[in-house]
This record gives structure tokens, sequence and C-alpha cells, in this order.
């Protein structure tokens, strides 16, 4: 295990698990070379149960070609209606972090694990999972990001295929290989259980987005080096 801060490039969970490269095909492989053109095709999936009950599939919002990736679980009632991931009281306490380190929310890109909402705001199940993966990775490919923030325990445990919960991994960084890319990940804990939490967990989250400001401000000066 890293020590907080340092990347840790051992363990096992250092990389995405979810490999869909293999897969069978898969509509958003055929979806075009740009992000409109995949959103497009991933609003008429239905491969798995959760196109049955959703309003609108929420595919993604910000930035095309984002330095910063936020990547949380799946999209509730309030982003089922509207469409955009992170629009509820969660979202706004998002939004007031981004802006905290000097951005707004049309200098990143914000997506979810899956595309459509799970009844009751459940987990998304394994199924569900593996057949919405090929449009996160298209996310991956395509906007490149070069940090990647896990918002919560189920995007941190899926994206680092690990057991161990946000309490255990937040504030370390890890090396993430994936979909033709190199990034650095730092999970941090879910805007929702901030807002249940307060104290203590807000002031946690505003330290990781200090240190998400920083390793924005190191992977740009090893690019330009």
């Amino acid at each position: 295990m890293s020590r907080p801060g340092s990347i840790d490039r051992s363990r096992p969970g250092s990389a995405v698990s979810l490999d869909s490269s293999n897969a069978s095909p898969h509509p958003a492989h055929a979806a075009g070379d740009r992000l409109p053109d995949v959103a497009t095709a991933a609003a008429d999936c239905r491969l798995c149960k959760l196109a049955a009950g959703r309003t609108q599939v929420v595919f993604g919002v910000g930035r095309p070609d984002a330095d910063l990736l936020f990547v949380g679980e799946g999209p509730g009632e309030q982003e089922d209606l509207k469409g955009e991931p992170f629009v509820g009281r969660a979202g706004q306490l998002l939004t007031q972090l981004i802006e905290g380190i000097g951005l707004t929310r049309d200098d990143v890109y914000i997506a979810n694990v899956v595309k459509c909402r799970p009844p009751g705001n459940r987990d998304p199940q394994p199924d569900e999972i593996e057949a919405c993966a090929p449009w996160l990775d298209r996310q991956l490919e395509l906007i490149r990001p070069r940090v990647i923030v896990t918002l919560g325990n189920f995007a941190t445990k899926l994206l680092l295929d690990t057991k161990e919960g946000i309490t255990k991994l937040r504030g370390k960084e890890f090396e993430f290989v994936r979909a033709g890319i190199h990034a650095t990940l730092l999970p941090t804990v879910h805007p929702s259980a901030v807002l249940r939490s307060g104290g203590k967990s807000l002031a946690e989250s505003r330290a990781d987005f200090v240190r998400v400001k920083r390793v924005l401000a190191r992977v740009g000066d090893d690019a330009r080096g």
C-alpha cells in the first residue's frame, strides 16, 4: 500500500479492471471518433435491464479534451430527469469543490460508471457494469485525461479492482493505464456521503481536491518538460 500522496505502482489494483477490448462487438466501438457521436449512439443503448426504467441516458458532460476526469457511480433521480451527471445537491457540492481549486465544470469532464439510473439508486449490478463498460472505455480513449478522480466507494473499487474501501484509499495516488492512456488516479469520498457526514468529511474532501490541483500542475509540468 502506498503512503498518502505517493503513487502505488505495485499493487494489483493500480490499473482499471474493466477490459472490454476483447469483448464481443459493442455499439461503442463503432460509434465514431467524437464524443457527441458516441453519446448519440449511447442514447439508444438497450444492452442491460437499466434501459427499461430510465428517462434518458446520462452520458457525461464537460470539456471533451479535459485533463481532469471525474467518475461517479451512476445517475440519480435528478440526473435521470435532466440528462446530466451530478446536478442535485451532491452535484452542487462537487461544483463548489471544483471551483475551490480554480476550475469550473466546463474545464473538466464528469461521467459515471453506468449511464442509466439504477432503480432506487441501488448499486449497479455486474451485468449492468459489463454492458456499460465500453461506453466508459470510449470516453477514456477520446478524452485522454491526465488525472482521474473516482468519487466514492463504488467507482474506486471498480477502477482500481480492489476490495478496499474509500477510507483507506483516499489521499493516495495510483498509476492508471487503460484504453491507451496513462493517467494518475485519485480516489475521494462521494459528494453525497460528504453531505451526510459534513464536518471532517468535508475538510478531507477539500484536502483531496487541493491534492488534485497539485497533481494537475505536476503532470502539466511533466508534459511541458
